[in-house]
């Protein structure tokens, strides 16, 4: 049986449809990957608004009217939005009455305004917006629709038609036309001040209603794909699937957060792309952990106003997203109390077990603080005290998992960077229990030298009562360094390891995860982004898997699905991939060395062998003979051996002067979660008794399969 390739790389939804966003693979994905976003996707985030976003715009609706905002590419200073409000409806000089504050109502890709006299409908595509008015045809004569032009867009007379630009590009208002079942024609448009007249002449009229048809479009003068940034990701057992979570720069101004499901084997899950925040507000900074009771995740999230009081601008927030169908999501949710201050750089930590709450930590004004949320996205009223003394402290990092289910002290560590001086910076971490008590006040970690962005993995689960974080951090010091602690839930710590100078993990992009029994690295060497398999075996800190290429990409973000309470292999990675504009992709990693693995030795006399699973820590392997009939047949378990003759047919594969232990067929053994384990050899060789070739009992014997524990 081959090895599993440890390394599989698919990209992730964009809204330019049909776009690729696949960085350099090492192994190309199996079948092509759908994307699981539709063509224009809608949200209710709880502004009161109805949002839609589609390839070239966002558009909002709410009872002030119809807002277009077209993208002008990620690199645009700021958004430039025409807002569109029905004034006046006239029929033969005479105004229709109709209700002002409507509110809209969706029906798939439609939104309807009722307005009595007249229904003011919309209907999205992905580039553009079909804008229709009804109105009613009891009136006989002329017809004006009248609307309010709300932009700093400017219509540039010297062009064709009627669109409102500036540099960036244009947003064209389509010919008008009079709709009378497929025959259309077209009817005059003026714009004049701000106000947008439609007109159909009474002789123009057809029986019946008035149907007034023109299509909104963005003409943007760069690229209309829009960059990703700041990935990260995280897993839930229960449905096997990760949620990765991103922002899609809009405008420098306007930064909108993301999330898809994708199944553990990479496959977008249809349907479940969401917006997170499709507003024109600055949301960035995701961040996404698991809640495994409940299969559902919380993304948090940094909001941004400028016209907020300085110091005050940064609030956080967040939405919670159910892994399974309907992927329901909660409305924008604050979740740090009324303050004075900046609240900014939030990390969230999950629950692998019965817990029914997340941790959400971040920095308020100077200090590190948190709080639970719980299931159902409320955030608990008491704010959490992690450091608040005098200094100055920053970039929070929490656990992923907090162990809970899998280890005796299930509890959260909190890592993050407190300044020394002006000049030198330390690394500090407390701990957390599932009651939101600091149950292991700040404990310094680093002081050697200029410590900074530390990030703290989920524990090992699967030790025993050996329980650890590994806390990661970059020195900047005497040339640079990746350096590493261990950590106990009480926050006992080991040497430090220079990761750089062992075993050549630089000190950019590093980012860290457990699997249970082991750890995974990244980190970035030139334009390529590396990962590579750390263990804890006899108080050092070993390598296990090389560093391996995951190609040219920056910002990575990891998650095991241990994490989320599912089993100790495989890690995703989302990440940046460098193209034009940047794009967000998500990476697969199996966490084992590629040495190791399944090898076949011919040694069969008649009977045949088939092994299943992967031959790495933790994880159960299969082996199953074919063809046994009313043999007594069985596996034997055993130490390698060249092969010994037993008759002129059949040869033994197995160690014969060291220990066989038989087992049944078939025949199912868990590996052992012990790192010492890891280049161990083992070999299985199957036999059968009453109809072989070999006296004096009939003997068939299997092809022996050795493996390597990985």
């Amino acid at each position: 049986m081959l090895n599993h390739p440890p390394l599989r790389h698919f990209p992730l939804a964009c809204l330019a449809f049909g776009a690729s966003l696949a960085a350099q693979d090492l192994q190309a994905p199996p079948a092509t990957v759908g994307l699981a976003r539709d063509p224009v996707v809608f949200d209710q985030p709880g502004d009161g608004r109805l949002w839609a976003v589609g390839a070239t715009y966002k558009a909002s609706f709410g009872a002030e009217g119809f807002v277009y905002v077209p993208f002008f590419g990620s690199a645009a200073p700021r958004n430039h939005p025409v807002h569109f409000v029905l004034r006046a409806v006239r029929v033969g000089g005479r105004d229709l009455p109709f209700t002002q504050d409507a509110a809209p109502v969706r029906a798939g890709t439609r939104v309807t305004f009722d307005r009595g006299a007249v229904r003011e409908v919309y209907e999205l595509t992905g580039d553009g917006v079909e804008q229709v008015f009804v109105v009613d045809g009891d009136r006989q004569g002329d017809v004006e629709v009248e609307l309010q032009v709300v932009t700093d867009l400017v219509e540039d007379a010297t062009r064709p038609g009627l669109q409102f630009g500036n540099a960036l590009g244009h947003v064209t208002y389509g010919t008008a036309y009079l709709v009378d079942g497929a025959h259309k024609s077209e009817i005059p448009v003026a714009l004049h001040d701000h106000v947008l007249r439609l007109s159909v002449p009474a002789a123009q009229r057809v029986p019946g209603a008035v149907v007034i048809d023109p299509v909104i479009r963005t003409e943007a003068m760069t690229p209309t794909q829009m960059a990703s940034d700041n990935p990260d990701i995280a897993y839930d057992a229960t449905t096997d699937r990760y949620l990765a979570t991103w922002v899609h720069v809009f405008s420098q101004a306007d930064h909108d957060v993301v999330a898809e499901l994708r199944t553990g084997d990479g496959r977008a899950v249809p349907g479940s792309f969401k917006l997170l925040d499709p507003t024109t507000t600055m949301f960035t900074w995701p961040r996404v952990a698991n809640l495994a009771s409940a299969d559902r995740f919380l993304v948090t999230m940094e909001r941004f106003r400028p016209d907020d009081p300085p110091g005050r601008q940064y609030t956080v927030w967040g939405r919670t997203i159910d892994a399974a169908s309907p992927f329901v999501t909660s409305g924008q949710i604050q979740i740090n109390s009324a303050s004075t201050t900046n609240e900014n750089n939030a990390d969230v930590g999950g629950d692998p077990g019965s817990g029914t709450n997340w941790l959400v930590v971040w920095v308020s004004g100077e200090n590190i603080v948190g709080k639970l949320v719980s299931a159902d996205g409320v955030p608990s009223p008491v704010t959490i005290p992690i450091d608040t003394g005098s200094r100055l402290t920053i970039h929070p990092q929490v656990s992923l998992s907090n162990g809970n289910g899998l280890t005796p002290r299930p509890r959260w560590c909190v890592a993050y960077q407190l300044r020394a001086t002006e000049v030198n910076w330390d690394v500090y971490a407390a701990a957390v229990d599932l009651a939101g008590t600091v149950v292991v006040p700040p404990r310094q970690v680093a002081s050697a030298g200029n410590d900074l962005y530390p990030h703290v993995s989920s524990p090992l689960t699967d030790a025993g009562d050996d329980v650890r974080y590994l806390i990661i951090w970059e020195r900047l010091d005497n040339g640079g360094a990746l350096i590493a602690r261990l950590a106990t839930p009480n926050l006992s710590l080991s040497n430090e390891f220079d990761l750089t100078r062992r075993y050549g993990f630089s000190r950019t992009y590093s980012r860290v995860d457990s699997d249970g029994s082991r750890f995974a690295v990244t980190c970035r060497i030139g334009d390529s982004l590396r990962i590579g398999t750390l263990a804890w075996v006899a108080d050092d800190l070993v390598q296990h898997d090389v560093l391996q290429n995951l190609g040219p990409a920056s910002m990575p973000y990891i998650a095991s699905k241990r994490s989320g309470g599912g089993p100790n292999t495989d890690y995703g990675v989302v990440l940046i991939a460098p193209q034009t504009p940047p794009r967000a992709a998500i990476t697969f990693y199996e966490g084992r060395p590629e040495a190791g693995g399944w090898s076949i030795r011919p040694t069969n006399c008649g009977l045949g062998i088939n092994s299943h699973g992967r031959p790495s820590l933790g994880n159960v392997v299969e082996f199953a003979l074919g063809s046994t009939g009313t043999d007594l047949a069985g596996v034997l378990l055993g130490i390698p051996h060249p092969a010994i003759l037993l008759c002129s047919t059949c040869r033994l594969g197995l160690d014969p002067t060291q220990a066989l232990i038989p087992f049944p067929t078939p025949m199912s053994l868990r590996l052992p979660n012990e790192p010492r384990f890891v280049g161990v050899t083992l070999s299985v060789q199957g036999f059968a008794l009453g109809s072989g070739p070999c006296a004096p009992a009939q003997l068939r014997l299997s092809d022996t399969i050795d493996f390597t524990i990985q």
